[in-house]
């Protein structure tokens, strides 16, 4: 029984280290200023008061 869990938490490790692996870095400072920005433009269907949306999002 000890065996098999040890079996069970090796395969569980590598599992979790070839997820690790695919992972993406972390951004940089730069990037997260850049993505935390609001954004320069709005699209006009994306703003209230457009005439092709109502109050709804419709």
């Amino acid at each position: 029984m000890a065996e098999e869990k040890e079996e069970e938490e090796a395969a569980g490790e590598q599992l979790l280290g070839a997820a690790r692996e695919e992972l993406p870095a972390p951004p940089s400072a730069q990037e997260r200023q850049r993505l935390t920005r609001p954004p320069g433009r709005t699209v006009p269907h994306h703003t209230y008061g457009d005439p092709t949306m109502g109050p709804g999002g419709q």
